[in-house]
């Protein structure tokens, strides 16, 4: 009985003095965390890297405007564009994201349109379908226009998920 008694004993002296160093430790270490961060804000240095699949090393600081650019950020390009004549100035980064989301945005805007004219063409030919008596080949003309615009919706709507799946795969923030 001494024996498991002693051992409990050497056991919890043992846990309570590995609790006390990992706290000093973990102080330390938070002064540590806290002046490399006050060195790294001095500086203007950021550690942050981006690593994909295909090249599996470090492409540079992230950026939204190179997963923005899946073509340009998967072969590890450069993010910034030549400029295209000798006075106007290469686009930073921000800009890239900005005009990558506005071509997103005008994208998603366009197809809604598109879909919400449809939309409207279908509900004029339901109604003008719901005035026809009788059967003829007009009718059976209408309901097959009918038809073939609630199936250009339905592909619509499927590429607007996909648009919303492109938005959030580049790491672009949700339209407001």
């Amino acid at each position: 009985m001494n024996v498991k008694k002693l051992l409990c004993l050497v056991s919890a002296v043992a846990l309570v003095s590995a609790a006390t160093a990992s706290a000093q430790s973990l102080t330390d270490l938070a002064k540590q965390e806290k002046a490399r961060r006050a060195k790294a804000k001095t500086t203007g240095t950021s550690p942050a890297k981006l690593y994909t699949d295909s090249n599996g090393g470090a492409v540079g600081a992230a950026d939204p405007a190179a997963a923005a650019d899946p073509a340009q950020g998967a072969t590890g390009a450069a993010t910034t564009t030549a400029p295209a004549t000798g006075d106007k100035k290469a686009k930073t980064p921000q800009e890239l994201a900005a005009e990558a989301q506005a071509a997103w945005a005008e994208k998603v805007k366009k197809t809604q349109d598109e879909i919400n004219s449809l939309e409207g063409a279908i509900s004029q030919n339901e109604r003008s379908l719901a005035s026809m008596y009788n059967i003829t080949p007009a009718r059976a003309d209408m309901v097959s226009r009918i038809e073939a615009d609630k199936k250009k919706v339905a592909d619509l709507k499927q590429q607007l998920a996909q648009f919303e799946d492109e938005r959030r795969r580049a790491g672009m923030p949700r339209p407001r």
